[in-house]
């Protein structure tokens, strides 16, 4: 069992490790802790004030964009944590909508399919505090931009 993927641990690496890759926007830094324990991995995560103003720029969204940015870092960090590499979302083959997000914080809860040093694909859920699923991403493909220099 692993749990040294999230909060601030995961963001100090990616600013010591990746910086030079993280000029494409902003990442919301809402992911509180990570635990790991074979092919599963739970994350916490909490939108934070910045994000919740984002979320409030205009637009309509099927599902929160924020959460689900939260979401694929918790799947980054596994990556980041297991095999030193940042990824970023390439494709998900599909997206199951059950209800909105209605709080700030909630679970992330992924499944790992495959893992290597090319690729991380998930399957995850994002639910509420009270484990309601809100929504899933199936086949989630997470593809490797750049390594950890030793």
């Amino acid at each position: 069992r692993s749990a040294g993927g999230g909060g601030v641990h995961f963001y100090k690496r990616l600013a010591d490790a990746f910086r030079e890759n993280l000029a494409t926007g902003p990442i919301f830094r809402g992911l509180k802790a990570t635990v790991s324990d074979g092919d599963r991995c739970v994350g916490l995560v909490q939108l934070t004030p910045e994000a919740m103003t984002h979320l409030d720029s205009k637009g309509s969204f099927v599902f929160n964009p924020v959460a689900s940015d939260m979401a694929v870092q918790v799947a980054s960090s596994w990556a980041m944590e297991r095999l030193m590499v940042m990824a970023i979302p390439a494709s998900v083959e599909r997206v199951e909508v059950y209800r909105p997000l209605a709080g700030t914080d909630a679970y992330v809860c992924c499944r790992l399919v495959s893992m290597s040093e090319e690729s991380t694909v998930v399957d995850l859920t994002i639910r509420e505090k009270d484990t309601t699923p809100c929504y899933a991403m199936k086949s989630l493909v997470l593809r490797t931009i750049a390594r950890m220099v030793k």
